[in-house]
């Protein structure tokens, strides 16, 4: 009898310690979690957001820009965006998208800001347009997305970009190229050129 209350007073003992000890590490894991739910989070696009939602499709560009350039977006005079932009960062997100004078972007359209993001003057953006800009290096065989890699896209001025093109980290469309329609571009595009293709290739040279 005295030998099994000591072995209960010795795992209710035991009990007690990893439940002191567990208190301090539930709550350092619950804040953690709760950090990683919400460092995305940009109160001043969300704001933004609501505010667009409320224009009519292909209509009020101008106020539209205006209104993206009134949260710290760098927009180009003349500029218009056509819809609401789709847009993601992990940190600071407005210093990361620069859209030039004269330029006109389609909606819907996706930039994953981690890197920045410059589209040059008279650029067209169509839609359901996709711009990715983190990579990841290959991991061990427990989890392949290792690191992550961020890289810019540019695209210069005058070049256009089809509907439903998807642009990897690190591209650069040159001026006065064409994307077709479609594309998944995976490397930079010289000047004056027209590419299209999963992946993107040169499909022929453009007047310059």
């Amino acid at each position: 009898m005295h030998q099994q209350l000591d072995q209960a007073r010795v795992a209710t003992e035991a009990m007690l310690r990893e439940t002191r000890t567990l208190r301090p590490l539930s709550l350092r894991k619950l804040l953690h979690v709760a950090a990683d739910e919400f460092h995305a989070i940009h109160p001043r696009y969300l704001v933004l957001q609501m505010l667009i939602a409320l224009l009519p499709h292909n209509a009020l560009c101008r106020v539209r820009s205006l209104l993206y350039r009134g949260a710290g977006f760098k927009i180009g005079r003349g500029a218009l965006i056509l819809g609401k932009l789709t847009l993601t960062a992990e940190g600071p997100m407005a210093a990361m998208l620069t859209i030039g004078w004269g330029s006109r972007v389609n909606s819907p359209f996706y930039a994953e800001l981690n890197a920045p993001i410059v589209i040059g003057n008279r650029v067209s953006i169509g839609h359901n347009v996709v711009f990715i800009t983190t990579d990841h290096e290959i991991g061990g065989f427990a989890e392949r997305a290792g690191p992550s890699k961020p890289a810019g896209i540019t695209i210069e001025d005058g070049a256009w970009v089809g509907a439903c093109v998807t642009i990897l980290p690190g591209v650069t469309i040159g001026r006065g190229s064409v994307v077709a329609a479609g594309s998944l571009v995976t490397q930079s595009v010289p000047p004056n050129k027209l590419v299209g293709g999963v992946p993107a290739r040169t499909v022929k040279a453009l007047d310059a």
